[in-house]
């Protein structure tokens, strides 16, 4: 339990990084996007060296994921030009998990508990308080980047 604790905050410790060096890039942030996405990939590479590469049958689903992920990354490029880190960081990330939280229930058959529907019930509350935070500037991007993340938890 501690190690896959201490994975998850690592995990997050390095998503908030990267999201951080795309919005405080001096370059264009589509191109310090796709940079990361790109080191990304090469960093993956020795992974598939490990479990191999994935079957015919998941070849549509790398293609979705691939469309969604594109869609995705330029969504969040232009979050983060249009926005502050601070109001569209947690609307894209906790509306991402919140639409795939119902998405699953939609679409999966997923099944979550009254604590869980309370959570997402909170997380939406949030949504509303950074409204009134004090401007909208990237929130409708913010928005979109979050539909493109529930998107591709589902997918993947």
């Amino acid at each position: 339990m501690l190690a896959a604790t201490l994975l998850a905050l690592g995990s997050a410790g390095v998503h908030a990084t990267w999201n951080l060096l795309i919005k405080t890039s001096t370059v264009d942030r589509r191109i310090a996007t796709w940079g990361i996405f790109l080191l990304a990939g090469l960093l993956a590479l020795p992974v598939l060296l490990v479990v191999g590469l994935p079957g015919w049958v998941a070849v549509p689903w790398l293609l979705l994921s691939g469309l969604t992920h594109t869609f995705y990354a330029e969504s969040l490029a232009a979050t983060y030009t249009h926005g502050d880190l601070s109001a569209t960081y947690p609307v894209a990330r906790g509306g991402g998990a919140l639409l795939a939280a119902v998405g699953g229930v939609v679409l999966l058959d997923d099944h979550l508990t009254l604590p869980a529907w309370i959570a997402l019930a909170v997380i939406g509350l949030g949504f509303v308080s950074m409204r009134r935070r004090g401007g909208t500037a990237g929130l409708g991007w913010a928005a979109c980047t979050a539909v493109c993340i529930a998107l591709y938890t589902l997918v993947d």
